[in-house]
C-alpha cells in the first residue's frame, strides 16, 4: 500500500510540465460588481514592512514569508457598492430565521435583486425553529444582520481610505462573527443552570468554576477571532 507521501509525489509529477488557467471567478459569480483598487498601498506597503512587521514579528524568516503575501496589496483591493447586497442578505436572513415566518405556514421567499451567499440558511433557520427560544432566534438574527453590516462598511470604508488600528477593531468587533455562535446561546438556560445545580446539591465553588470556563470561553472565541484576523 503506497503511503501518503508517495502518493501526493505521484501527484506532482502527474502535473509537472502542464499549465492550469483559473477563470476570473469574481466575474463568474457577480459579474455586476466592480472591484478597486486603494490609490496608496503602495505607501502602505512600506509602513507595514519597514514599521509594523520589524516591530510585532520576531522571525526573520516568518518577516520575509509575510513580505512576499504582499498583506498591503491584498487589504487594498476592495468591492464596491455593497448597499444593496447587505441590504438583500438581511431581508433573506430575515425570512429564514425569524420564527413568525413559520407559523402558521412557511411564509414565501422574498424577491432578490442582489446576489447573496446566505442559500445555507434555508436549511439552518428550519433546523433552528426547534430546540431554541423565540428570544434567542431574534437575538441570533440581529447578530447576523450587525454581521453583514460590518462587513458592508468595511468595503465601504475603503472607497475613501484605509481604516486606522481603532476603526479596524471597532469594526472586526462585529465582523469576526463571533457574536452569532454566543447569541444562539439559550441565555435563560444559563441563568437558570445555579437552580439545577442547587437540585442536586453541587458545590458552590464548583458552580462559579463552571460558569467562568463558561464566560473565559466566549472571551477566547472573540480574542481568537481576532487575532486570526
Amino acid at each position: 500500500m503506497a503511503s501518503p507521501i508517495d502518493s501526493h509525489v505521484a501527484v506532482l509529477n502527474s502535473l509537472k510540465g502542464q499549465t492550469l488557467l483559473l477563470p476570473d471567478l469574481a466575474a463568474l459569480v457577480y459579474p455586476d460588481w466592480a472591484v478597486h483598487r486603494y490609490a496608496n498601498d503602495l505607501e502602505l506597503r512600506t509602513e507595514i514592512e519597514s514599521e509594523f512587521l520589524e516591530r510585532y514579528i520576531a522571525s526573520a524568516k516568518t518577516r520575509q514569508q509575510l513580505k512576499k503575501s504582499n498583506a498591503a496589496m491584498l487589504s487594498g483591493y476592495f468591492w464596491s457598492g455593497t448597499q444593496i447586497y447587505g441590504q438583500d442578505s438581511k431581508v433573506f436572513l430575515q425570512w429564514c430565521l425569524d420564527p413568525s415566518n413559520y407559523h402558521p405556514a412557511r411564509a414565501p421567499c422574498p424577491t432578490i435583486q442582489a446576489k447573496h451567499n446566505c442559500d445555507c440558511f434555508q436549511e439552518i433557520g428550519e433546523a433552528m425553529q426547534t430546540g431554541h427560544s423565540r428570544d434567542a432566534l431574534y437575538r441570533f438574527m440581529g447578530s447576523l444582520k450587525e454581521y453583514v453590516d460590518s462587513v458592508c462598511s468595511a468595503q465601504e470604508i475603503r472607497t475613501h481610505t484605509v481604516p486606522d488600528l481603532d476603526e479596524y477593531f471597532r469594526n472586526r468587533i462585529y465582523s469576526i462573527g463571533a457574536f452569532p455562535c454566543i447569541m444562539a446561546m439559550e441565555v435563560n438556560d444559563i441563568l437558570s443552570l445555579k437552580k439545577g445545580v442547587r437540585r442536586v446539591q453541587m458545590p458552590q465553588q464548583t458552580f462559579a468554576k463552571q460558569y467562568q470556563v463558561l464566560i473565559q470561553g466566549c472571551k477566547n472565541m472573540m480574542l481568537g477571532n481576532i487575532k486570526w484576523s
